[in-house]
């Protein structure tokens, strides 16, 4: 399992790399890829009851329809806890 650090040398790469794509490689330590998404045709008692995601917001697929009007592929969002 990953510890989710990263050294000096994996820092300067991500800050690269952003730099030449505008956004995080997901390769890394610290992982990448992170969405919002519905539950889809997944259970929802594992929905609700375990962290099943690696990272993503996971929501209702009634709660992702609701916010779909307002989001876009790209759209920053800022999660605050």
């Amino acid at each position: 399992m990953r510890s989710g650090k990263i050294n000096l040398q994996e820092y300067w790469y991500i800050e690269e790399y952003r730099r030449r794509h505008g956004r995080a490689p997901h390769t890394t330590s610290l992982g990448g890829l992170i969405g919002i998404h519905g539950l889809g045709r997944g259970d929802p008692d594992v929905h609700r009851n375990f962290d099943w995601t690696e990272g993503c917001v996971a929501v209702s697929n009634e709660e992702i329809r609701a916010l779909d009007p307002w989001l876009r592929i790209g759209t920053r969002v800022v999660i605050t806890g």
